[in-house]
């Protein structure tokens, strides 16, 4: 089965570094000429709709047409969105949405429970990793696709929806979880013992590059001497932010390479002046980080400026392009692979962190723990950046 992160906000979105993963914007374009045959697809429109039994709204028809492209791409990440799913991608890519607050991956076991929000309903009603939605409002839906157990999940702010759940400390269980209109907390930092700032990226939005300049700008006047960047959880977002992101850590160096194939493939680089250049670093992963979040570490990695820790990350090495479509509407696929400086893909396969940590909803935070361990060998002089404690 084809694993899949997707983010239940309300929307039906698979995200694969939320989405996704990492994404491009696409000016909308102008038509090209038509195929040869394309006009069959007008004559099916003119007697479909004025001959057919059961004749469905245009918008019906339209959208069907679209979709059948689509699916012959054989492109896992490709949909069509319509004006109401495009608005709510757009919200969910700016961390605003309504819905319950995880991020689900797709697993031969069905729906699993990979990250709960901070703060959202599905927190506050005791949510765990490692769960699976085996019902929805009463329905069993363990054979049901992804996206359709996603439409019965979502549903407006207020309203709400009783899951079936297995698999997590407390065995079978039903929980009743209210929807709420959330503001996705993209950014939380804070100074650590030992004069290290941590800070978490749950998701590169359009102002990541930003917020993560700030914050360790913030860090380094208070004090830190090394710093932790917590990518778990996070799956991805808009490409140009990672770049922006590695570059508070990197000073012109490659951070990825997009295209086909490595040899042919558009670099990314960072600027000239990083802010945290020569700064102790350790990222943190963990099989929720994709995407932007596999650029960053994967960049970190190659170019030995930190040490990676916690567990393998998702592995999703393809980009997609998000372009308008009448305004109103929009179109997500495939349009580009991405590699590693050193030219490798973690498509399917993900990063493998310098120092293996499984501590995903432990307490305390063995991940953390280890890094800071590591940050601290490294300012005293012990253990150089880059390699194993």
């Amino acid at each position: 089965m084809l694993r899949r992160l997707t983010a239940v906000v309300g929307t039906a979105v698979l995200l694969l570094g939320l989405l996704v993963a990492s994404y491009e914007l696409g000016a909308r374009g102008r038509a090209s000429s038509l195929p040869e045959g394309f006009e069959a697809l007008s004559e099916v429109y003119d007697r479909v709709s004025r001959d057919a039994v059961n004749q469905p709204p245009d918008d019906v028809l339209v959208e069907g047409a679209i979709e059948g492209m689509l699916e012959s791409l054989d492109d896992a990440y490709a949909e069509y969105y319509d004006a109401d799913e495009f608005a709510a991608l757009n919200d969910q890519l700016d961390g605003m949405f309504v819905g319950i607050g995880v991020v689900l991956e797709d697993t031969e076991v069905g729906l699993t429970v990979q990250t709960v929000l901070p703060g959202s309903p599905a927190e506050e009603v005791g949510l765990e990793p490692g769960e699976q939605i085996v019902r929805v409002d009463g329905t069993d839906v363990r054979d049901t696709p992804s996206g359709v157990v996603i439409d019965k999940v979502r549903g407006p702010e207020g309203s709400s929806v009783v899951l079936g759940l297995m698999g997590g400390s407390q065995g079978a269980r039903e929980v009743t979880v209210v929807r709420a209109q959330l503001n996705m907390p993209t950014l939380e930092s804070r100074a650590l013992e030992g004069e290290i700032g941590y800070i978490a990226l749950r998701q590169f939005t359009d102002d990541a590059g930003d917020r993560v300049q700030d914050a360790v700008e913030d860090l380094l006047d208070d004090g830190s001497r090394a710093l932790v960047l917590d990518l778990r959880g996070n799956p991805g977002g808009y490409l140009p932010e990672a770049v922006a992101v590695a570059g508070v850590f990197l000073s012109d160096e490659e951070v990825v390479r997009v295209g086909v194939d490595a040899e042919s493939a558009r670099e990314y680089r960072t600027g000239k002046q990083a802010t945290a250049q020569d700064v102790p670093l350790a990222v943190l992963v963990d099989r929720g980080s994709a995407s932007a979040s596999e650029i960053v570490a994967g960049a970190v990695q190659d170019l030995e400026r930190g040490e990676i820790v916690g567990t393998t990350t998702f592995g999703k090495g393809t980009v997609q392009t998000i372009s308008v479509l009448g305004g109103d509407r929009g179109l997500k696929y495939t349009t580009a692979r991405y590699f590693t400086p050193s030219g490798n893909s973690i498509d399917g396969r993900g990063v493998t962190p310098d120092l293996i940590v499984e501590s995903r909803g432990s307490e305390p935070d063995e991940a953390l723990l280890a890094a800071q361990e590591s940050l601290t060998g490294r300012l005293a002089g012990a253990v150089p950046a880059g390699e194993n404690s």
